[in-house]
């Protein structure tokens, strides 16, 4: 399973090993008390070909930047999200695990002059930057300080609102991304052992991440057919439910 599995998953390219590392805390440690141990890191990224090196200069910098910590116990280090690190876990969380769209169906253009609404005032008022001085906004219309709103009211919205959010390379990554997992599907037998199941799983959720946090929730409305954020979607799922989360006990368990 794994030798035919893990390449596909990976499409050949070397992982960045601070980013595998938050999607494992992120589908494995997110809660207040679960913990990885440093020996079943090591025994996970050595199944994707990281080397133990790489991995000690990842957790260094994650623990750098305020993500995560470690205490020992005996002879091991045990790892886990800070409050920082578990906050914004969980925000992105929903969005990663969620088995349908959660975009609402209307929504509304915003425009102002980039002297009265700069990027992070648009962000603060959660709009997307469509063009300098317009912004893409979901949901009902609301008053928002400085901008001028306008609902829209075009179905499907024209076609260059649609690039300015999905472009034509993140599409084509969705398109690679969705063969890769059909061929992941058709090699892959009953559930293995506990740590190559956490690395694939691993690898699945790392892999739709990357793509899905790219671009804001959008409405059906916001993507043809050639964007196949949906199929992806329910691929990534099902291939989820053939494997089921091991529990931290069992990983840490094994791998010590």
């Amino acid at each position: 399973m794994k030798a035919a599995a893990i390449p596909l998953l990976t499409g050949g390219e070397s992982l960045r090993v601070w980013s595998f590392l938050v999607t494992l805390f992120g589908d494995l440690a997110r809660g207040p008390k679960d913990r990885l141990t440093g020996a079943t890191l090591t025994a996970m990224t050595g199944l994707v070909g990281i080397k133990p090196a790489s991995m000690r200069v990842a957790l260094h910098r994650l623990r750098k930047d305020g993500w995560i910590d470690s205490q020992k116990a005996g002879r091991a280090s045990h790892y886990f999200l800070t409050d920082k690190g578990r906050a914004e876990t969980l925000q992105a969380t929903t969005r990663i695990y969620a088995r349908v769209s959660l975009a609402p169906r209307h929504w509304f253009l915003a425009i102002a002059p980039e002297a009265h609404a700069t990027p992070d005032a648009a962000a603060r008022a959660g709009l997307v930057t469509v063009l300098p001085g317009v912004y893409l906004g979901l949901g009902v219309p609301a008053e928002i300080a400085g901008f001028l709103c306008l609902p829209g009211s075009q179905e499907p919205p024209p076609d260059w609102l649609k690039r300015s959010l999905i472009s034509e390379d993140l599409t084509r990554q969705y398109q690679e991304f969705e063969a890769r997992l059909d061929q992941v599907a058709d090699v892959l037998p009953a559930p293995g052992p506990d740590l190559e199941r956490a690395v694939l799983r691993g690898l699945i959720v790392h892999g739709w991440r990357r793509l899905i946090l790219r671009h804001p929730d959008l409405p059906e409305s916001f993507t043809g057919p050639e964007c196949r954020i949906a199929p992806t979607r329910e691929k990534v799922h099902a291939l989820l439910d053939r494997l089921p989360k091991p529990t931290l006990a069992a990983l840490n368990g094994f791998a010590e």
